[in-house]
């Protein structure tokens, strides 16, 4: 096979698995002298107490660590259990271990777990193939030492396996919604026993050792369901124990079922795979010391003679192999190349491990339901989820409530009939999903992450996908990509936007920690962050884990990161801010949305930025997706869902909750039997066969098919000069002023003939209407506006604002005229940005109306380009607010990039580049150039598209 995949520069060591054994190694290395990157396959380190929910440490345990391990775990314990077992704060735990890796030098990768292994043309191993969110990346290095759980890494490598006699045995933790109150508590289960400890039940359970690619997500799925039967025992046998569970461990923990020679490759293994003694994380002090003292001796490094030209590895290898017909299967999003350079390189071709009629990609919001759906109709369906839990966002990630949404019959159904389930057996949704999904007959595989996909023509056949076995790869007819991410469509090399148009700006992420008792995680909406980066996932979460959230910090940290934005797919249909508003009639409308204005981040649209926008926050808008949005414009056999659909950045805000995701999920399901019937590709089904079925499922309403009525359509020519004298003669609601704008041209002969700038504020409506449609009849009016602002005691602030601006776009007014002004262009605009930069109070970097302001000059001068604004532009620049604004280097530590405030102002900088580089000011490609290396990936790759070229003017 041939495969397409980017390298990294290499590194001295590389160390996969962030145990206490891995990361003691990691800083032996690090002492030694040599370059350390540290992955790990989750997104918390020491993952047997964080992922495990295991958190405590007897005091024997802890005082036989070495001094730095102890002071770590000092400064996590916050309580004693009792007189030998002290209670840890996991959410503590991670950062201290962070601050200790990274204080030593330790570069850290997260979600990103070994899939293969790198060979030289002499078929030596020089580094190990990782996998994510991003595909795979080959991570050359000097040594390479594997402490994962199941000694993927040397697997890869060809080093051999024997199996012990010893019994297998898993371990992981329940967290329950009340705590228990007594001493600790063990009970005899099948198969093993529970412990009471707190507010945690620990099952210690016998096992089959697994094996094969689908071993461990199959072991998994077996263990939660065990954890159901013995939760229901449980409860009749000792009634008096608190055993609603409240959340479950992200991990399970396995004692070692097989011993790897370590001498039969050159890849060490450290830990319960090493073939020398068990070791458990708990151990550490009983690790021999020789079997770490080679990394205090000097290591050689091995990056002086890299070159981003020149390949170091010419060939691939994964444990799980077998001969298969040549293939070219693409490991990477040709999209994006921040992850190193992409090189083309021979492979040992990968095993097809299964075969279905559907792959679901994701058992989140949208993947699980869209799972159900398939099985129900018959079809054979198998889902494969990243995490070792289904739910995606609305469990891992926090977000329990559906808070909007289009609540229609059938997805009000679905979602009762999982919530009855949490109330009878008092288990959390995480545990009813999975019950939903074994009544269905249908297949999932845990920790199963998507990286790569053979592509024949406009079909994909194959998906790759990387286990903690390793890589493997299943086939379908179908395919429903439910990766929130579009992962598997951009793999294929599907066009899409990211983020917000004119740049790679995306609505904010969060990753949120738990707090006991708080059925939601302590989300913040304050920064970015780019999965499709190694580095910038890696970064998000070092930053996320040291801000509190909506609720403060939490007691352990979050286990899923979820963007609210990401790709959006190029799709045949695509939804735009003025449909929603609208509610624009679609021939093909397949889904329903219904949402406030949600947006939580900078707007694109100008309908927004020029003062089109809803003024209250909790008033909801209903709006129709067309089929065409899910379907990717060059695949036929795949439909997108998630929030990574064709939609434009301001629609999403307002079209991306979750119970319209689960919606859209539930759609897909029946897309795919609609499909199936009539023996079709997805892009090929009858639509209209669909939408009947859709509305005997209850999932959409006939009246959603019939233009008219909610539905708008674009008025015809000859109803517009009476919709202009209306708008004319009294007040006119957002939606059928965005209907007006849908017509163009003709909407502009209307709104000129109807314009009198005498009326203060009709006129002033109309004048907005005009600029967007490109008339500057109402310029007069809306200079006069933005003169009286200008010249008043105090300049006009921002309306309220439920988040830190920029947020909604809730500006001032003179913000909205601005911006108004711009899109004519009016070269009458210029002194009134100089006056305006001479009224701003710029002593510090501080996200309020002042941002607004800033931001508007600069898109104001990017638009007009003019040589003359360019001083104004530099007295912003040379201000104190500016005075801390710097970029932070791509590799410099992850915790220094941690200021909002800084941050957003540092996209202001690059704002204000492009605008220089528009008036023709070289400083402006300086300002540019600083930001293209900057350690957070959307500001750095909008910098550098913005050196390629300036942006395109604002879209209406």
């Amino acid at each position: 096979m041939r495969a397409q995949l980017a390298h990294r520069p290499p590194t001295d060591v590389l160390i996969c698995g962030m145990s206490l054994i891995g990361c003691e190694a990691a800083l032996r290395a690090r002492a030694a002298g040599a370059r350390v990157m540290l992955t790990e396959a989750g997104s918390t380190p020491l993952p047997s107490w964080t992922s495990c929910l295991r958190p405590w440490i007897t005091c024997r345990e802890r005082d036989a660590l070495p001094k730095h391990w102890r002071a770590v775990f000092a400064e996590a314990s916050h309580r004693s259990l009792d007189a030998d077992t002290d209670m840890l704060h996991l959410g503590i735990l991670s950062r201290a271990t962070e601050d200790l890796l990274l204080d030593a030098g330790v570069e850290l990768a997260y979600l990103s777990q070994p899939a293969a292994a790198a060979l030289d043309a002499k078929g030596h191993v020089t580094g190990i193939a990782l996998g994510g969110k991003y595909g795979l990346v080959v991570q050359n290095a000097g040594r390479i030492i594997d402490c994962t759980t199941l000694a993927a890494a040397a697997r890869a490598a060809g080093a051999r396996a024997h199996a012990v006699t010893t019994p297998q045995r898993a371990r992981w933790s329940l967290e329950l919604a009340t705590p228990h109150t007594g001493p600790s508590t063990s009970l005899a289960v099948e198969g093993g026993e529970a412990h009471w400890r707190d507010r945690y039940c620990e099952l210690d359970l016998s096992i089959e050792a697994p094996t094969g690619p689908w071993g461990y997500p199959d072991l998994i799925a077996e263990l939660r369901r065990r954890a159901r039967l013995i939760i229901q025992q449980l409860r009749e046998r000792q009634p008096e124990l608190p055993i609603a569970v409240a959340h479950e461990a992200e991990r399970i923990l396995l004692t070692a079922h097989e011993h790897v020679d370590a001498n039969s490759t050159a890849i060490a293994v450290l830990g319960p795979h090493d073939g020398r003694e068990h070791v458990t994380e708990h151990q550490l002090h009983q690790f021999p010391a020789q079997r770490l003292a080679a990394y205090d001796a000097p290591i050689t490094a091995c990056t002086s003679s890299w070159s981003p030209d020149t390949p170091v590895s010419v060939a691939l290898r994964s444990a799980c192999s077998a001969q298969r017909a040549a293939q070219t299967v693409s490991y990477h999003d040709p999209q994006f190349d921040d992850n190193g350079p992409v090189m083309t390189l021979d492979m040992a071709p990968v095993a097809i491990a299964d075969e279905a009629a559907v792959v679901v990609a994701g058992a989140g919001t949208s993947g699980l339901p869209a799972t159900i759906a398939c099985a129900k109709a018959g079809l054979d369906v198998v889902c494969l989820e990243g995490r070792s839990a289904p739910g995606g966002t609305h469990t891992v990630g926090g977000v329990p409530f559906f808070w909007y949404g289009r609540w229609t019959p059938g997805i009000s159904s679905f979602h009762d009939q999982l919530r009855r389930r949490c109330e009878a057996e008092h288990i959390p949704q995480q545990m009813a999903m999975d019950v939903a999904l074994e009544e269905t007959g249908s297949r999932i595989r845990y920790a199963v992450t998507s990286v790569g996909v053979e592509r024949s023509g406009t079909r994909i056949s194959t998906l790759h996908v990387v286990t903690p076995w390793g890589l493997c790869a299943v086939r379908a007819q179908h395919w429903l990509d439910a990766s929130g991410d579009a992962d598997l469509a951009a793999l294929a090399g599907a066009a899409y936007t990211y983020g917000r148009e004119h740049d790679e700006l995306t609505l904010w992420y969060s990753h949120a920690t738990v707090r006991h008792g708080e059925v939601e995680g302590s989300r913040h909406f304050l920064s970015l962050i780019d999965m499709r980066s190694l580095n910038d996932t890696t970064r998000g979460i070092v930053t996320a884990r040291r801000q509190d959230g909506c609720f403060g910090a939490g007691d352990r940290p979050g286990f899923l990161v979820t963007p609210r934005e990401s790709r959006h797919i190029s799709g045949r249909a695509r939804l735009t801010y003025q449909d929603v508003i609208m509610n624009r009639y679609w021939k093909d409308a397949v889904a329903g949305f219904q949402s406030n204005v949600d947006l939580k981040g900078l707007a694109a649209s100008r309908m927004i930025l020029c003062g089109l926008h809803e003024p209250d926050y909790l008033r909801t808008y209903t709006c129709m997706a067309p089929y065409g949005a899910f379907v990717p414009r060059d695949l036929d056999n795949i439909l997108v869902l998630g929030k990574a659909y064709d939609a434009c950045h301001d629609a999403l805000s307002m079209a991306r909750m979750q119970a319209d995701l689960a919606s859209v999920g539930l759609m897909a399901g029946h897309a795919c039997a609609c499909a199936a019937t009539n023996s079709c590709d997805l892009a090929a089904v009858p639509v209209s066969k669909l939408q009947n079925d859709l509305v005997a499922a209850g999932l959409i309403y006939a009246s959603d098919l019939l233009p008219g009525g909610s539905n708008r359509v674009t008025p015809s020519e000859h109803e517009l000069p009476m919709i202009a004298e209306r708008l004319a003669t009294g007040p006119m609601e957002l939606a059928d002023q965005a209907a007006l704008l849908s017509a163009g041209t003709p909407a502009r002969r209307a709104l000129e003939a109807v314009y009198r700038g005498s009326v203060k504020y009709t006129g002033q409506r109309i004048a907005v209407l005009l600029s967007l449609l490109g008339s500057d009849k109402g310029a007069d009016q809306l200079l006069e506006l933005l003169d009286t602002a200008l010249a008043s005691p105090d300049l006009p602030v921002a309306e309220w604002t439920p988040h830190d601006l920029p947020d909604h776009g809730r500006a001032p007014e003179p913000v909205r005229w601005i911006h108004c002004l711009a899109a004519i262009p009016d070269r009458r605009l210029i002194p009134r940005l100089h006056l305006l930069v001479d009224r701003l109070e710029l002593d510090k970097p501080v996200c309020d109306s002042r941002w607004c302001y800033i931001h508007a000059l600069a898109e104001a001068a990017r638009v007009l380009g003019e040589p003359e604004i360019a001083p104004a532009l530099h007295q912003v620049l040379s201000a104190p607010a500016f005075a801390q604004v710097a970029p932070v280097p791509a590799h410099a530590d992850p915790r220094v990039g941690i200021s909002v405030p800084l941050e957003r102002y540092l996209y202001l900088q690059l704002c204000l580049g492009r605008a220089l580089c528009a008036c023709d000011d070289p400083a402006g490609a300086s300002i540019l150039e600083a930001l293209a290396g900057d350690q957070r990936t959307a500001l750095a790759r909008s910098a550098r598209k913005a050196l390629a070229a300036t942006a395109d003017p604002l879209e209406v």
